[in-house]
């Protein structure tokens, strides 16, 4: 896959974001022209970002970073679950927050 191609993909699949479903397939004809693989790629990722978990799409604790509360103070996340995975331990820590 090129650079060019990926970056086609990336634009038909960020504007097939803002369509209904009933939109999204006369759209996805429409800006695919007629390239199969092309079109079942963005079909893919489409259907991708729908099995998202909702906790992934907003922070899993408030940004109490932004407000100056140091990550150290944060409670700790080890043994929690979260959509069935359970966070076993913490690998990295940093200003942003931890991993």
């Amino acid at each position: 896959m090129t650079s060019e191609y990926l970056s086609r993909i990336r634009g038909i699949y960020e504007a097939a974001l803002e369509k209904n479903a009933a939109e999204r397939a006369a759209f996805l004809e429409q800006e695919s022209h007629g390239d199969e693989t092309m079109r079942r790629d963005i079909e893919l990722l489409l259907a991708a970002r729908e099995r998202v978990p909702d906790w992934l799409n907003g922070p899993l604790l408030a940004a109490a970073s932004s407000f100056g509360v140091p990550a150290d103070l944060l409670p700790r996340m080890e043994g929690r679950e979260l959509s069935g995975y359970k966070l076993i331990r913490e690998i990295g820590r940093g200003g942003m927050g931890s991993v």
